[in-house]
């Protein structure tokens, strides 16, 4: 009972983190949370691999949110790119 109370605890403390944690363009003030983010990205060519969100990121001046994908390209390091003004996503390869 003690274990399953833990992760209980666990569990809604990761979906308030991920919930409150935002990201806002700093030329027009518009702002989106990684929760959020994430809905978006399940519903876009990203959500057909896995999100590495210990890692996401705010990128203020594109308005943007970065997190890694589970996803192989050699030479590569793919990501899913959420832009917070126009709800849409996409994967940007990010190879050199």
């Amino acid at each position: 009972m003690f274990n399953c109370m833990r992760y209980f605890i666990l569990i809604l403390v990761l979906l308030f983190v991920v919930g409150c944690q935002s990201c806002v363009d700093v030329d027009n003030g518009v702002k989106m949370s990684l929760g959020d983010a994430v809905e978006f990205a399940e519903l876009s060519e990203c959500g057909d691999y896995e999100f590495d969100l210990d890692n996401a990121y705010c990128n203020e001046a594109s308005g943007t949110w970065w997190f890694g994908l589970d996803l192989e390209q050699e030479g590569c390091n793919p990501h899913c790119v959420v832009d917070v003004n126009a709800g849409v996503s996409e994967i940007n390869y990010m190879c050199p």
